[in-house]
């Protein structure tokens, strides 16, 4: 809309100037909305957001269940409020996997939820 009052204003105004003037105004907004894609895509390829509480918060609860050692984590949003959790855990007891649900949910709003269950052996101490 700018750039056809611009138009307009220059044929019938003289004020040819101003054809530049958006296009400027236009160039920062789209310069300015893909140094925010840039940089939120860049946050998700490196594994940086959500925040290390959040993610502190689900290792927390899931060795609160029995026996149980984080092996692996994964935290990351999906859309504006929307989060998925992938975690790998060790334990040598039988815990059910529900029961690990219900600790992440509990602690974090996770809108997906994996969870791998490993039994806790000699190699997989370390």
């Amino acid at each position: 809309m700018l750039a056809i009052g611009a138009l307009l204003a220059g044929r019938y105004l003289s004020l040819i100037w101003l054809d530049a003037v958006v296009a400027i105004v236009a160039a920062l907004v789209i310069l300015r909305w893909a140094w925010r894609l840039i940089s939120d895509c860049a946050r998700q390829l490196i594994d940086l957001g959500p925040s290390t509480a959040l993610r502190d918060k689900v290792q927390e609860a899931l060795e609160a269940v029995g026996d149980t050692r984080v092996r692996d984590l994964h935290l990351w949003h999906v859309g504006p409020t929307q989060l998925v959790c992938v975690a790998s855990v060790v334990t040598t007891g039988s815990t059910p996997l529900e029961q690990y649900k219900r600790a992440v949910l509990a602690a974090v709003p996770v809108d997906h939820l994996t969870i791998e269950i490993a039994p806790k052996t000699p190699a997989t101490v370390a």
